[in-house]
This record gives structure tokens, sequence and C-alpha cells, in this order.
């Protein structure tokens, strides 16, 4: 079940640069504050959920993924002793 995980990854990692083309097409310094500082994705998800909402739910499907997909994997590759 990791390939589960890694698709979860992929995810996140799509949600999060589709994000960041979100801001950048809003304007540079939504694109720059998004890029260089942790809290400013948040504060344009709030301000743009228009625009901001889909990556967001790409965003947290992967999450889930993540959590299913290395979760389940977890129970399978413990050792027995």
């Amino acid at each position: 079940m990791e390939i589960l995980g890694y698709i979860g990854l992929g995810l996140v990692l799509v949600g999060n640069v589709w994000m960041l083309v979100r801001g950048f097409s809003e304007s540079i310094l939504w694109g720059l504050g998004m890029l260089l500082l942790p809290l400013v994705g948040l504060f344009f998800l709030f301000a743009h959920w228009d625009k901001a909402k889909h990556p967001f739910f790409v965003n947290l499907a992967g999450i889930a993924i993540c959590f299913v997909g290395f979760g389940l994997g977890a129970d399978s590759t413990q050792a027995v002793p």
C-alpha cells in the first residue's frame, strides 16, 4: 500500500504548485509571499476562496490518501520476532 502513499504525496505536490500558480496569477506579491512566507498561503486561501478552493481540496485529498497509504503500509512492514 505504499504506492497509495506516494500517489497522495504526488497530489499534495500538485495542489501546492497549483495554489502557488493561483497566487502568482492574482499578483506577484501574493505569489512571492506564498513562496517565501509560510502563512501567506493560508491568508490567500481565505481572501481568495473562489480561486483557491480547488487546489486546497486537491491538497486535502492528497493528505488523506497519504495517511491511508502509509498507514496501511506500516502494518505490513513490521518485523516479527
